[in-house]
């Protein structure tokens, strides 16, 4: 754990970048541009050497040569063309991926290690997920060292004084990308390191008896529960030792994965009490600020990714609890103690984490087999649940106390916990300027290039204008209360009320999805309006030929028109089609 004195220039700012990918010579241009006091890198850091290239499994290689921006672009088309899928390459006589890029320079970080290239200003980093876990391992034992670079992990916080203003920050995080299922598989590691550790001077090797190694392969990281628990103790016994840092320190949790997707992550920072979380791997173009409030619909939202992380986590338990009690209690293992203590820290944790009853089903294969179904209340729930501890019988998530103090942090983080997600380097970074205890954000960004709408001619432009205003007639065609629509009087040349064209002459009745309706009387004959008969012709004859509605009823009990006769036809519930009624409504006709 490292003090360290900081030089303030006009503030103290705080650079945050991610994605540097091995141009490790860009931070100083970027920490002189921006007057930078120190600098927090978020993962993929470039942590290769000159032996990484053979080191690393061919499908990580691919990935790391695709978005190098130390490779040259020829040598990546070169290693598109190379495919294991196609037939036609295993015959190509192409070579292999390791003939392309053994020479390759995947990172700056060896002129670093020589000296011929060096940091002007501290920089805080943590590991991605694409690194080389043998690199990163020597930066841990003391192999590797280079001045100003501070590596953020399991074992190590970092406490910044600020005297000017009053003020420390402190500094701690993990690396590597957070998958539930490899929480209990820590990967694979290079022996050969070890020969290199005992030719370091007892005095500078690393004092600790139980190291816990970078968990995963060359090229592809991960965090282990392993690494968690180890994680929680560094930092619970830097405040225990430091009670004043814990109090009065602004704590900064850097991690590489987002913890709003990772809800794992997102508990253990509240669970540690941070003020910040500074993460990245989204790769968006603008980076994001927010809290839990802004994005999630409400707080039971919120609560409920945890309790999902949760279920996942016991899950796994249940299957693997078996094989990590059998290792823990293994008598020719050195470590048994040191292992079943950070297992026990890292699952009393995530234990935490209260389940309500409407969560699991009573019969649920993650409950205890002695739980009664029909005690499965919601005071009862954690009693059922299967604990996630390699000792305890009941989930920690009952002890009212416990779950009210989790759920108090969790309500709290909902408002307060503000999250930071860099965008890649190529695309911008955030300073945190702090001024008079304040954090104000400055985010730069390339931002989203809208060059490619130029490309359309002037006629493809018309054209969809064109067939905007198409659309829209065509919504106001099917909307009858739209503007220009004719009244109810029906005139030469007008729509009725479906917009259909009406003639004078003819006045065909429709029901009221605008079907012509065909009325017979009680013996069959049509008695529909004809356009009058001479021998049963009204004296009426300055009726105009508009229709006036008015009220009334008619044999049918229904909606009618006079005709004929003063027959009245409509829709009744004695026959016909229709809704029936005793009160219809009737059109007057021509008789």
């Amino acid at each position: 754990m490292d003090n360290e004195e900081v030089l303030i220039y006009k503030g103290f700012r705080i650079l945050c970048v991610a994605e540097l990918r091995g141009e490790l010579h860009k931070l100083n241009v970027l920490a002189a541009k921006h007057n930078a006091s120190i600098i927090i890198h978020t993962g993929n850091f470039g942590f290769f050497d000159e032996k990484s290239v053979s080191r690393i499994h061919e499908s990580y290689l691919r990935h790391i040569i695709a978005f190098s921006p130390l490779v040259g672009e020829q040598v990546k088309e070169k290693v598109n063309r190379l495919s294991k899928v196609s037939p036609a390459n295993e015959f190509s006589g192409e070579g292999k991926l390791i003939d392309y890029v053994q020479h390759e320079i995947l990172s700056e970080l060896p002129r670093f290690l020589k000296g011929e290239l060096k940091f002007n200003v501290p920089v805080y980093t943590i590991y991605g997920m694409i690194e080389d876990t043998s690199v990163i391992n020597r930066f841990k034992l003391g192999i590797y060292k280079i001045p100003n670079l501070h590596l953020i992990d399991e074992s190590n916080v970092y406490d910044i004084n600020i005297s000017e203003l009053n003020l420390n920050l402190c500094l701690f995080g993990l690396g590597g990308s957070l998958n539930i299922s490899k929480l209990f598989f820590h990967g694979t590691y290079d022996d050969s390191i070890q020969a290199e550790v005992n030719k370091i001077p007892s005095d500078h090797r690393l004092n600790d008896n139980f190291f816990v190694p970078t968990s995963g392969d060359p090229g592809n990281l991960w965090i282990t529960l392993l690494q968690i628990g180890r994680f929680i103790k560094t930092v619970s016994d830097h405040f225990s030792t430091n009670p004043s840092a814990s109090k009065n320190s602004v704590k900064l949790f850097i991690t590489h994965s987002s913890p709003s997707k990772e809800s794992l992550l997102g508990h253990l920072g509240i669970f540690l009490k941070a003020d910040y979380i500074i993460s990245n791997s989204l790769h968006f173009l603008y980076s994001s600020s927010y809290n839990e409030l802004s994005i999630c619909p409400n707080y039971e939202f919120f609560k409920n990714k945890f309790i999902d992380s949760k279920l996942q986590l016991i899950k796994i338990w249940k299957n693997i609890k078996s094989t990590i009690e059998l290792i823990t209690e293994k008598e020719e293992n050195p470590n048994k103690q040191e292992i079943s203590e950070l297992f026990e820290i890292a699952l009393n944790c995530f234990d935490r984490i209260p389940i309500s009853s409407s969560t699991l089903a009573p019969n649920s294969s993650l409950t205890v087999k002695n739980g009664n179904p029909k005690d499965f209340t919601s005071s009862t729930t954690n009693k059922n649940i299967i604990p996630l501890s390699l000792y305890n019988k009941t989930s920690l998530a009952n002890d009212p106390v416990i779950s009210k103090r989790q759920n108090d942090a969790y309500y709290s983080a909902f408002q307060n916990l503000w999250h930071f997600n860099l965008c890649d380097l190529n695309n911008g970074y955030i300073v945190l300027n702090v001024q008079d205890s304040r954090f104000q954000m400055e985010s730069f960004s390339t931002g989203f290039d809208f060059s490619f709408r130029n490309l359309s001619t002037s006629e493809q432009e018309t054209q969809s204008d064109n067939e905007l205003s198409d659309i829209i007639k065509g919504i106001q065609s099917m909307n009858p209360n739209s503007a220009g629509y004719p009244d109810e009087s029906f005139e030469a040349g007008q729509r009725d009320n479906h917009g259909r064209a009406v003639d004078a002459d003819v006045l065909e009745e429709r029901d009221d999805e605008g079907i012509t309706i065909k009325n017979e009387d009680e013996k069959g004959h049509d008695t529909s309006y004809d356009g009058g008969d001479e021998n049963n012709s009204s004296d009426e004859t300055s009726f105009d030929k508009r229709t006036e509605r008015h009220k009334g009823s008619n044999k049918y009990n229904g909606r009618g028109r006079g005709g004929k006769n003063n027959g009245h036809r409509g829709r009744g519930n004695s026959r016909g089609r229709g809704r029936g009624s005793s009160r219809g409504r009737v059109r007057s006709g021509r008789s």
